[in-house]
């Protein structure tokens, strides 16, 4: 299944986890990456349209919406597919979060989860997704809307659903720890936290989210789910924009 991004070390401002529709001669990953670029290249314009402050020649502030940014990103997006979609944009301290879908979102603090946007199905494993018009897809409208304020020292773990179908909260908030106790780059630690997903996908006997999201739904299943990881992590350093 094809990927947008393996891993990173930044606050990316969105990405996409695609869904397979090789069944009908559609690439997923192709809508996902384009409507990537299209995001990307929207908060670039917003940044770069900001104007100046009171006259002077200091650029005004910006205040990103992430919710805008999905929006228009989904009216330039020409291809056919779909994908979910998480879009974070960072205002100061404010972080701000459109996420459709069960890609997602989470902030470590202090060693523990402090928020994890929840999932978006219309019934097991069956995300909402956004896509072209002759797909089955929901409009960025639905995309759930957060607002959340970060403090310096604070992790942000942006995953597609190969990685929180395969990783509790708690169990991946100890690799976490551990990274950070190691002093290791947060693109090194974005690298183990897939590596780590990867081998529990790859567990046919762990009783994982995706298996008990199953037993949830009155289906029999035992095991990770082999899937489409993607992790981008971030280290808030201090009040920004990205």
């Amino acid at each position: 299944m094809a990927e947008v991004e393996r891993y990173g070390n930044t606050a990316n401002v969105c990405f996409t986890s695609p869904h397979p529709q090789a069944e009908v001669g559609v690439d997923a990953g192709v809508y996902a990456r384009q409507l990537m670029r299209n995001a990307a290249d929207v908060a670039d314009v917003m940044t770069s349209t900001s104007g100046v402050a009171g006259g002077s020649d200091v650029p005004a502030p910006v205040e990103l919406s992430a919710q805008e940014i999905l929006e228009q990103a989904y009216g330039m997006t020409t291809v056919r597919g779909s994908c979910t979609a998480c879009v974070a944009v960072l205002n100061g301290d404010h972080l701000g979060v459109s996420n459709l879908g069960d890609s997602g979102l989470l902030i470590l603090r202090a060693g523990a989860v402090a928020f994890h946007t929840p999932q978006q199905q219309h019934g097991f494993n069956f995300p909402f997704q956004i896509g072209a018009a002759d797909s089955m897809s929901d409009p960025p409208q639905s995309a759930q809307r957060f607002e959340i304020r970060v403090q310096p020292g604070d992790l942000i773990v942006m995953g597609t659903d190969g990685l929180w179908d395969n990783c509790f909260d708690e169990e991946l908030a100890c690799v976490l720890r551990y990274c950070r106790d190691q002093a290791m780059a947060v693109a090194k630690i974005a690298e183990v936290v897939a590596h780590y997903a990867r081998h529990r996908a790859s567990d046919s006997k762990f009783a994982s989210p995706f298996a008990y999201a199953a037993f949830q739904a009155g289906l029999a299943y035992m095991g990770g789910k082999m899937d489409d990881i993607t992790v981008l992590i971030c280290l808030v350093q201090q009040p920004a924009r990205i």
